[in-house]
């Protein structure tokens, strides 16, 4: 399964889980960045790598660029809009009963806007990052 695939089905498995399964998924997903950096900085290979391109890369005359993710990740996605997406869903809710209801709905609903915001503004920086850095390589 491609990355974008394995996000998807991630992104659907994990919208009905209850708080105290999040919280175990959390702990997994931590140990697993941990395990990964871990990878990063371990001592570096002695040999070259074999990595599939789509045309002939010539390393005397080209270099490589690999952009990842906060977490050092290389997925089709960005994985923070899903944590925060999930964080925003299983935020603790009100009985329907009490007063301050319309006021957790209203707070749920600013709170899912400003997320989108900063989302919007973040996707159009790290794209015009990568963009300059592009054509100061070029």
């Amino acid at each position: 399964a491609s990355a974008r695939q394995t996000e998807e089905l991630l992104d659907k498995l994990s919208v009905s889980l209850t708080g105290e399964e999040l919280e175990v998924i959390e702990r997994l997903y931590h140990q697993a960045m941990e395990l990964e950096i871990e990878f990063f900085h371990s001592p570096p290979m002695s040999h070259r790598s074999l990595v599939p391109f789509s045309r002939i890369h010539d390393s005397a005359k080209q270099q490589f660029i690999v952009f990842s993710d906060f977490d050092l990740t290389c997925t089709t996605v960005d994985s923070s809009a899903v944590l925060a997406e999930l964080a925003i869903l299983t935020a603790p809710k009100v009985e329907p009963s009490e007063p301050d209801n319309l006021n957790v709905r209203k707070l749920a609903a600013d709170l899912k806007k400003s997320w989108d915001a900063l989302s919007q503004q973040y996707a159009e920086e790290y794209e015009q990052c990568i963009e300059d850095m592009m054509l100061v390589k070029e």
